[in-house]
């Protein structure tokens, strides 16, 4: 009982903290004009509960249920509009009112085009998939007219290695234009040589197994690679060429070759690439 007291007698303090702001309206319309994305908010109240305002983005929303494609909607918030914990209270708040213009919404999908800057040394190459070549875009119809395509942000190729994902996302986003999926698209990125300057031949291929009951159409591989420096540098034993048995498999089955090298060789072709097992 004394440290409820405490906390809510302790001494008040005020803080100044901006909520987003969300303007929701019926089925087909959207805003056509910009509107403020955000509401600047002045705060009372014991130190411990401005610390939960200030650690959250709850936005604040605002219903426009009569919107009009002849006239704007003047939109006025309301102190009652702003969420707020206990014991906190409202001082002071803008803006307290704007214009929202209105027109048709329409959707279509647009081409994603990744913005790649930076260079990659000479013998490499980048080879890139997206998970979706196309965004999904909605908003008003006027300013949806002139958009034919979506960019990322910047990626900087060179800072790129071996293979991996990057989460797209977009640049310079029309705050009047929502775009699906939110957060971005996944490029899933692999660093290539554009040739080969070495030949390793007749590496042996290590068996991942549980049974010795097996045969392979071949036991040793040859492989061209790029090497970056002195090539007399590279041994066979720097180089892994494994073949996984599944466990439990039976009878002819084929299992491709996983390659394991050093840094600064690139692989650009391993012959065979998979092999044949007969498991007894």
């Amino acid at each position: 009982m004394s440290l409820w007291f405490y906390v809510v007698n302790s001494e008040p303090i005020e803080i100044e903290h901006k909520m987003p702001l969300r303007v929701q309206t019926v089925n087909g319309f959207a805003q056509s004009n910009i509107i403020p994305k955000e509401i600047k908010v002045r705060f009372r109240g014991p130190r411990t509960f401005m610390k939960n305002i200030t650690q959250t983005k709850t936005p604040v929303k605002i219903k426009v249920t009569d919107p009009s494609l002849e006239k704007a909607s003047l939109v006025t918030i309301n102190s009652e509009d702003i969420p707020i914990p206990f014991g906190v209270e409202i001082v002071d708040y803008s803006p307290r009112e704007f214009e929202v213009d209105w027109d048709r919404e329409i959707k279509k999908y647009v081409p994603l085009k990744p913005q790649l800057v930076g260079e990659l040394a000479q013998e490499l190459k980048l080879s890139s998939t997206l998970a979706s070549k196309e965004v999904l875009i909605s908003g008003a119809r006027s300013v949806l007219k002139g958009i034919g395509k979506m960019n990322s942000r910047a990626i900087d190729i060179s800072l790129l290695e071996g293979k991996g994902e990057l989460l797209l996302t977009y640049d310079d986003i029309d705050p009047r234009i929502k775009i699906s999926p939110e957060d971005g698209v996944v490029m899933k990125y692999e660093i290539l040589p554009n040739r080969a300057n070495f030949t390793l031949k007749n590496l042996a291929i290590r068996f991942n197994t549980t049974t010795s009951r097996f045969s392979a159409s071949t036991t040793k591989v040859s492989m061209d690679v790029l090497i970056f420096g002195e090539k007399g540098n590279l041994t066979e034993g720097q180089v892994k060429v494994v073949a996984d048995i599944p466990d439990g498999a039976k009878g002819r089955i084929t299992v491709p070759l996983k390659v394991e090298l050093p840094e600064g060789v690139h692989l650009v072709n391993v012959n065979p690439e998979k092999i044949t097992v007969n498991i007894r």
